[in-house]
């Protein structure tokens, strides 16, 4: 999600994990969406008869008609016991790949917001659906105490329509490569509606990938000082920058908080990782990066992550595998060159002669 660094395998972990930083912290939304992904039923894992589907769709804010950018969307069959978060793009887009056939309900509860329900049908043909979050009502039904859920939505009432404007166009230019050009709208944004922690966000994400790390850190900081903490992204991408900057135990620290309030989103199950790479901690590394597995199966980065535990245990034959199941799930990204590139490394340390003792 962020950054152009491009530093040498053989400058050890440290130029691995950064690189790895670079990968996940992408401000453009990833190519898994035009990738073939992995599929987990295939002919190997469940009866050959049995065709995969592919469910995709776009969550709307209803009041404006606009795309919710990086909002969670649950996804659960009600045939199995299959569930699975996705996050939206920034054209409020989600897709899901590969998933046996069935029924799903499809939702978004997100603070602030009426919970969005819709149901798919999922076949051997594409799924789409669309779900439209609407504001709860600023004023407490029949003179009742106004509650939590109200305090949020009187404030996403508060944001002015220029702000909001200004927010979606920064979206777009990020959509477009233009980092400069997001910044420009991200920043009006504000200006027009200081309490905007999804727009500092943005713009801390923004200034990461323009290698300003300080003014990242100031606006990812803002975004979890206005959020009161419960904005997990901003967290998630502040710690990063701290590991980043070889601070890994406060990365931990971080991280961990923004879990407590969206442990359903792999991401900062990937990002924890790679804080506990840095401290080596490779067996607790592993663990994230299992749970970021068990809730998105076909989570590419989470492979590229699980990989550098392999490679510091030596053990190249399973780093080639993680990495040929992150080239199967994005053969195309950003990151794939690179990743050919730590292929072959892998590959020459796997046939090179051992030491003798």
């Amino acid at each position: 999600m962020i950054l152009q660094v491009r530093r040498s395998r053989l400058c050890g972990l440290c130029s691995r994990i950064l690189f790895l930083f670079v990968a996940i912290l992408a401000v453009i939304p990833s190519s898994l969406a035009q990738a073939p992904l992995f599929d987990p039923f295939d002919s190997q894992h469940g009866p050959p008869h049995e065709r995969k589907g592919d469910l995709s769709g776009t969550v709307y804010v209803d009041q404006t008609n606009m795309p919710a950018a990086k909002v969670p969307v649950h996804i659960r069959s009600l045939n199995s016991g299959f569930f699975e978060t996705v996050l939206t793009d920034y054209g409020g887009r989600f897709e899901l790949h590969g998933i046996p056939p069935g029924s799903y309900q499809v939702s978004v509860d997100e603070p602030g917001y009426e919970r969005a329900n819709a149901m798919a049908q999922v076949n051997a043909f594409h799924s789409e659906v669309s779900l439209y979050v609407k504001s709860r009502s600023a004023s407490p039904p029949n003179g009742s105490p106004a509650g939590s859920a109200s305090v949020v939505s009187v404030r996403d009432l508060k944001i002015p329509s220029k702000a909001q404007n200004e927010f979606h166009r920064g979206l777009e230019r990020l959509g477009k490569s233009d980092i400069a050009g997001s910044l420009v709208h991200f920043n009006k944004a504000t200006a027009a509606f200081p309490d905007y922690y999804e727009a500092f966000y943005e713009i801390g994400v923004a200034e990461a990938h323009l290698n300003h790390e300080d003014n990242a850190l100031q606006a990812l900081q803002k975004a979890i000082d206005l959020s009161g903490g419960h904005y997990p992204l901003a967290q998630f991408a502040y710690g990063l920058l701290l590991a980043n900057r070889g601070n890994p135990v406060e990365a931990e620290r971080i991280i961990r908080a923004g879990l407590e309030t969206g442990a359903d989103l792999p991401e900062g199950h990937v990002y924890l990782a790679i804080a506990l790479l840095r401290q080596n901690r490779i067996g607790d590394a592993e663990k994230c990066i299992r749970e970021a597995l068990l809730r998105r199966p076909q989570y590419a980065d989470a492979y590229f992550a699980l990989g550098d535990v392999h490679h510091q245990r030596k053990d190249y034959q399973a780093e080639i595998q993680d990495l040929d199941m992150y080239l199967k799930l994005s053969p195309s990204g950003s990151s794939s060159d690179h990743v050919r590139q730590l292929r072959e490394t892998a590959k020459q340390q796997l046939s090179a002669p051992s030491p003798q003792n």
